[in-house]
């Protein structure tokens, strides 16, 4: 799945988001009932017919996180790096509900469309 970001900018918005799931987790859940994960699902936006790659971090941390307080004062260094990332991409970032776990927090990215595209790309893999 050909995705217009360059590998080390993919590397610190996963690290990052990763990194915050697992600090909250460690702080608030005992070792047996910490869950991170992650998945990689191909979207078409409805309306424009645009694809992108959706990047789903998962979680199980009961600690409340909304699309409200991305853009409030409780952006911390890591998330506010993935999040001026993101947007570089023309991507976007959203907290959504996820069967099984408390929340995840989903990274949307472009596809690449053209050969010109091709020169700042990373090949996501399953």
């Amino acid at each position: 799945m050909p995705v217009r970001i360059f590998r080390s900018d993919l590397e610190d918005i996963a690290g990052n988001l990763f990194r915050n799931a697992l600090e909250v987790l460690v702080r608030d859940h005992p070792l047996d009932a910490r869950r991170v994960g992650l998945s990689i699902v191909e979207e078409v936006d409805p309306v424009t017919g645009h694809e992108h790659i959706a990047l789903r971090f998962k979680d199980n941390a009961l600690e409340p996180f909304t699309d409200a307080m991305l853009s409030g004062r409780y952006i911390e260094h890591g998330l506010g790096i993935a999040l001026d990332l993101i947007s570089r991409y023309q991507g976007s970032l959203c907290v959504e509900s996820e069967d099984g776990w408390a929340k995840a927090v989903v990274v949307r990215l472009p596809r690449a469309e053209s050969e010109a595209d091709l020169t700042a790309t990373m090949e996501i893999t399953r």
